[in-house]
């Protein structure tokens, strides 16, 4: 938002959020993948991230609730747009430790470390960055098997809201590849459902993708571009914000390599079974070279 606030109207949930910075940096190392354009890195993406990061640094604070453990959170702290309640049943906006904002900052701390191991930076300075990196609390699993949105196991008082913001590690982000949290993720998405906004379904379709379940990302998309146009004709929704057509894009070429420096091993891309004679061509990757899609049955142009 580029609007000032102070209308007396607003919010935390949305009015308040510190890890806008953060969350946009990420998308410059994205950039630098695809052109290893090492001028670009040095001069226009790394001073961002680095600022970011040291934004970040000061925002964090030890954990008071584990005295000693030397383990860091973020106070206060929101998940956009969303509302918990309590075991108490308070509802609320404002929280600490939030999924979310941990989860943009060790994307952060992630790239930021990849970017200056590729300029050559001191082992003693990336070493500094791990330690704080091991400090963040960990992710945590809800009772129903859903990853926890807030510090506690606390409800959402909507339960299928259209954000899934601290789905952010799994995608747009790539540092959440633990088998036990991405199955944490799956049940957040199976318990959100499918119905939701135009934009918010092409963050879900690449969700599926991410956790490679091509069939209920092809579903979902297929749906959802049948029906966008007549969304928007309705004005069913407060913004006209129904970008469908980007969205196969990312899900269609969702092989990404497990490094993302140099290319050790590709996943299959994640595509539907009624895809499996598809003539695919070629497509970029961060790798900086060109990967031939083969599912089965499929053919390389």
């Amino acid at each position: 938002m580029t609007n000032p606030v102070g209308e007396n109207r607003e919010s935390p949930m949305w009015s308040c959020w510190n890890m806008g910075g953060a969350w946009l940096v990420n998308t410059l190392w994205e950039r630098y993948l695809f052109t290893r354009d090492r001028n670009y890195l040095r001069q226009i993406a790394l001073p961002l991230m680095e600022g970011a990061h040291d934004f970040c640094d000061a925002w964090l604070i030890e954990n008071p609730k584990l005295p000693g453990k030397h383990q860091l959170i973020t106070a206060p702290s929101t998940s956009p747009e969303n509302e918990y309640i309590t075991d108490q049943g308070y509802m609320g906006v404002t929280c600490y430790g939030g999924t979310a904002d941990l989860a943009i900052i060790r994307e952060l701390k992630v790239n930021l470390m990849e970017a200056l191991r590729t300029i050559g930076a001191k082992s003693s300075q990336l070493s500094a960055m791990q330690r704080r990196l091991n400090q963040l609390r960990p992710y945590t699993i809800g009772k129903d098997g859903d990853l926890n949105e807030w510090y506690y196991d606390w409800r959402d008082k909507d339960p299928k809201h259209r954000h899934q913001s601290h789905l952010i590690g799994l995608y747009p982000g790539h540092h959440l590849q633990d088998a036990r949290l991405q199955e944490a993720c799956r049940q957040t998405l199976i318990q959100k459902g499918d119905e939701t906004t135009g934009w918010s379904t092409g963050w879900r379709i690449n969700l599926w993708a991410r956790l490679h379940d091509g069939e209920r990302a092809y579903h979902r998309g297929d749906a959802s571009i049948a029906s966008c146009s007549l969304l928007c004709a309705l004005k069913k929704t407060a913004t006209l914000r129904c970008p469908m057509p980007a969205a196969p894009t990312p899900t269609c070429s969702m092989p990404i390599p497990r490094s993302r420096l140099t290319v050790t091993s590709v996943e299959q891309p994640v595509l539907p079974r009624c895809w499996c004679k598809a003539v695919m061509r070629t497509a970029r990757q961060p790798s900086s070279c060109y990967l031939p899609y083969l599912p089965l049955g499929a053919t390389a142009v």
